[in-house]
């Protein structure tokens, strides 16, 4: 059967409290970085409306897939990931969706965001769309992510096979397929590459790499309020390869600048690393407690922290492979661990004079959840307490918002207590 939801009245629906979020926002401002980032959600997604009424072809992509080509053909991306968290959370349709997901066979073990993704396809609930891309990245949940799509309604399409390792043969190999996908864009949408604009995109991404890493050196010095280093992900999961995604991330960086200009920055009670990703339905959480115990994510190596990498505009496909594979979560969640992520924490340790860890010990991820008590014994060595939350990323019923902000207290009094031997130590 072939997808023919024109009416979108779901996807109207989120766009439609999106909307009230951003007017909320504007009657009640904070910082600059957070109006613009509700103005770019709620941008992307009318696009994708907008594609719809006007009849202009929609790529539907999981994680990673690299949108410099997406933008580049003229195409509009609907990110599968974003848009399965999006519209159940702003609607309040988890649970619903879950459950269409369970009767359908996919238990908790599975990533909710992909059981979710599953729901809505299943019960078509997102528009209609000329193609389906999805990739091997970051997990094993993902690799699956085009086959209900596909089975269900007939879309064309393509799986982007990326390499685990990073040598000059693997880099030549995930070239080759990234050709293989452009030929497969073209011929389902009959629109052909604009090289110059990938050019371009590849341009706009290599900025965007550049500035977080100023925005990373700021941060040793300036603390962000806890939603940006997750906002500064979703907004370059969605742009990357656009001037939007140059603007939100300089926006961030002249902001920081100002903060520490005028002397106004935020000054952290607590200093703290975060690993992996916080609950997407209770980000009021990270709110709370900077706001209450003044604890502050200073950066998630999971978020932010880019591999070593090159692009050069004029090489455009071995550079989006290359971004591929160095991506942050992506370098993360991959092994070997001391090698990446676990050597990135103690570099961060060391960089950002941090004092607590909390891990978001999503349930449905097994290539975070593996590395729990790996990066615990890190942190332990460098005497840095953890905090494990059990949560799960987009179901509400699995860990509630007061039994995180219990748990989450407890561990305020560890690092109290630490601070406290500690001044006694050196008295």
């Amino acid at each position: 059967m072939k997808g023919n939801n024109r009416d979108c009245k779901d996807y109207k629906e989120m766009v439609k409290v999106l909307e009230a979020m951003l007017r909320h926002r504007r009657s009640r401002p904070t910082n600059k970085m957070d109006e613009l980032y509700y103005e770019l959600l709620l941008s992307y997604h009318q696009r994708v409306l907008q594609a719809v009424e006007e009849g202009n072809p929609i790529i539907a992509h999981t994680t990673l897939t690299p949108s410099e080509i997406i933008y580049a053909m003229d195409l509009v991306p609907m990110h599968l990931e974003n848009t399965a968290m999006a519209l159940p959370i702003t609607l309040k349709k988890a649970e619903e969706c879950l459950n269409v997901a369970k009767s359908f066979g996919l238990t908790v073990e599975v990533c909710s965001a992909h059981r979710l993704m599953a729901a809505l396809f299943i019960n078509n609930l997102v528009p209609p769309v000329n193609a389906v891309i999805w990739s091997n990245q970051v997990c094993d949940n993902t690799a699956k992510c085009g086959d209900i799509p596909r089975e269900f309604y007939g879309y064309p399409g393509f799986f982007l096979d990326v390499p685990y390792r990073t040598t000059q043969k693997e880099v030549n190999y995930l070239v080759q397929q990234l050709k293989e996908m452009i030929s497969f864009l073209e011929e389902v949408t009959q629109r052909k590459l604009d090289w110059d604009r990938l050019k371009q995109a590849v341009g706009y991404t290599r900025e965007v790499i550049r500035l977080q890493h100023e925005i990373n050196e700021l941060a040793k010095v300036v603390a962000m309020p806890n939603r940006v280093i997750n906002n500064l992900m979703t907004v370059g999961i969605l742009y990357y390869g656009t001037p939007e995604a140059v603007h939100y991330y300089q926006a961030t960086l002249n902001l920081l600048r100002e903060w520490l200009e005028k002397g106004n920055a935020p000054l952290p009670t607590y200093r703290l690393l975060a690993l992996f990703i916080p609950p997407q339905h209770s980000l009021k959480v990270v709110d709370w407690m900077e706001r209450e115990f003044g604890a502050y994510i200073i950066t998630n190596p999971y978020c932010v922290f880019w591999g070593e990498l090159e692009m050069d505009p004029e090489r455009p496909l071995e550079s989006i492979a290359r971004k591929c594979m160095t991506a942050p979560i992506c370098q993360s969640m991959l092994g070997p661990a001391d090698a990446g992520v676990v050597e990135v924490t103690r570099q961060c340790v060391r960089d950002y004079k941090l004092e607590g860890a909390i891990y978001w010990a999503h349930i449905g991820c097994r290539q975070a959840c593996a590395l729990i008590r790996t990066m615990k014994d890190t942190l332990k060595k460098t005497g840095i307490p953890m905090v494990t939350l059990d949560i799960d990323l987009c179901d509400p019923s699995y860990t509630s918002t007061e039994e995180l902000q219990d748990k989450l207290e407890s561990f305020f009094e560890i690092l109290e207590s630490t601070k406290a031997e500690k001044v006694t130590t050196l008295s």
